[in-house]
């Protein structure tokens, strides 16, 4: 299946609502205008946006025209706030070990993106190695070294219980000596309004600061694409915390809550760097806007 189809199949669960709404319509009418805006809200588009498309459709003309000019409106005016921050993953190596660090709440699917950047590091005959900061958790740890063992990769791990920022500073610094071109530090999954637990994060940015003041080089929020305006508010605490440099987006497969990503491309203007509908190894890709828009809202 190809990437592009893979998008419109994983994005089916937020475009049935939008896309259904426009396969009923013959015409759009005041009244329908006020359903179309209560079915976009409930895909989890801010209601900024909405309201603002739905005031622009009912300006431009569209009441009582085909409704396939108002669908391909709002494709088009969401692909214009996706376009500025689509970025493709930051895999590019340079004259040192580059540090990415991915974060991200509990189950929002990092191990499993730190392990598929790994293979697109690898597909581009570089060398990564992936550090498991989770040291709180063995069975994280053991997930991590499982599937860079699949792939022939290093995992960096140190000892049960041991400080988790600690594993980062030694796994730096063996990169290096190595000449590796990519650590990856996988973090442990954390509660986003638990301030101890969030200001863990900063520490790790202090650690590896001292090996490289340009490192961490990247900081990737992994946000679980089923959790929705959720994940805005996971996005503001751990921003606030770590000054994020970009996203990626996971599950979007087993979503209703698709238009968050629109939401999240308006208000924080970072690269969304990918998105994920799968869990092979290639279901994580490179975000293509126009072909998101127009599958979330059901553009044929």
């Amino acid at each position: 299946m190809s990437w592009l189809n893979k998008i419109r199949d994983g994005l089916k669960k937020t475009s049935e609502g939008i896309g259904n709404f426009f396969k009923r319509k013959t015409k759009l009418d005041i009244q329908s205008l006020d359903e179309l805006e209560e079915i976009m809200i409930q895909s989890d588009i801010s209601p900024k946006i909405v309201a603002d498309i739905i005031d622009q459709i009912s300006k431009k003309g569209f009441l009582d025209s085909s409704v396939y000019d108002a669908q391909k409106f709002i494709a088009n005016y969401i692909a214009k706030i996706l376009i500025p921050v689509t970025k493709p993953l930051p895999i590019v190596p340079q004259n040192d070990t580059k540090v990415i660090m991915l974060c991200g709440v509990n189950g929002g699917g990092k191990t499993t993106t730190a392990s598929k950047i790994a293979n697109k590091i690898i597909n581009q005959n570089n060398k990564v190695v992936l550090a498991a900061c989770d040291t709180f958790r063995a069975a994280a740890v053991d997930q991590l070294k499982e599937l860079g063992d699949n792939l022939g990769v290093l995992v960096f791990k140190g000892q049960e219980n041991q400080d988790p920022a600690s594993v980062a500073y030694q796994a730096f610094i063996s990169a290096k000596k190595e000449k590796i071109d990519f650590l990856i530090i996988d973090t442990a999954g954390r509660i986003h309004n638990n301030d101890n637990l969030m200001k863990e994060l900063e520490k790790f940015v202090k650690v590896v600061k001292k090996i490289d003041n340009n490192a961490p080089h990247e900081i990737i929020l992994v946000l679980d694409g089923t959790n929705g305006q959720n994940a805005i508010i996971q996005a503001e605490q751990f921003n606030k915390f770590t000054n994020l440099t970009g996203f990626i987006i996971t599950k979007l497969d087993g979503s209703s809550k698709g238009g968050f990503v629109v939401t999240i491309a308006e208000k924080f203007n970072k690269p969304i760097y990918a998105i994920g509908v799968g869990e092979k190894l290639d279901d994580l890709d490179t975000f293509l806007p126009e072909d998101f828009a127009n599958s979330l809202v059901g553009v044929e």
